[in-house]
This record gives structure tokens, sequence and C-alpha cells, in this order.
């Protein structure tokens, strides 16, 4: 009697790598936009320039949104090069700006109060991010 055993372990690791990258470009995208209506909502927009330039990546990608602008069309930015790439097994998603106030915004200064629109926006939505992940995997899978 011969006995033959077929492996699908490459096709079960390719469903799960798809559904990681899937599910990251979901939360990035639902990220940048938490981030955005808080910063919003914070009343800390004047131009829109720092709202508008709140993007997202994945690890050793560029910025979801090449370029940016301010509501009046005023000022102009743009990303350049790439996330990190750390070689490991890990995947990330990277939100964020590259807007140089944006610090003093998030963190405050000695003269005006914290207005942390990117990690208050991430704390406040774990739960939703990690539904988000579920969901997905369940798709997938």
């Amino acid at each position: 009697m011969k006995v033959e055993i077929n492996s699908n372990m490459g096709e079960h690791d390719r469903r799960i790598e798809k559904a990681i990258e899937k599910a990251l470009r979901l939360v990035g995208g639902q990220a940048e936009r938490f981030a955005k209506e808080t910063i919003t909502d914070m009343g800390a927009v004047d131009t829109g320039f720092l709202r508008n330039s709140i993007t997202f990546a994945l690890d050793g990608e560029s910025a979801n949104s090449p370029a940016y602008y301010d509501d009046d069309a005023n000022q102009i930015g743009q990303y350049e090069g790439e996330t990190p790439k750390d070689g490991g097994d890990m995947r990330s998603v990277y939100i964020g700006t590259n807007v140089y106030y944006a610090p003093y915004v998030e963190y405050g200064t000695h003269k005006m109060v914290a207005r942390p629109f990117l990690s208050g926006s991430i704390q406040a939505h774990k739960k939703d991010f990690e539904e988000l992940f579920k969901e997905v995997f369940k798709n997938y899978m």
C-alpha cells in the first residue's frame, strides 16, 4: 500500500500573509481617519496642513499619500523615502505625519497644552482595530 501526503502549508502561509497585509492596510486607513477626526474635534486645525499630512504606511513602504496641502492651497508638502523594515517576521503599520510642528501639538509645550491627536485616537480605538483584525482573518480563513 502506497501512502501519499500532500501539504497545503504553503497556501495556508500565503493566506495568512495576505490577511495580515489586508488587516494592516485597513487599520492604517481607519487610524488615519480617526486621527484626522480627533485633531478636527479638538479644534487644533487652523489651515488644515497638519490634518491633511496625517497618513499611514506599512513597513518598508512609502506613505499612503505622497503629498498633502492646506485648505487654502498656501502650503504643499510631500513624503520621501520608506518606513523602516526590520526584516523580521513581524509586520507593522505606521501612522503619522512629517510636519515639523506636529510633536508640539501632540505633546504640548510650556506655552501650549498637549492635544494628542495621534496617540489619543489610537488608544481610543484599540478595540476597533482588534475587531477589524478578527473580521479580516475570519474572512480569509
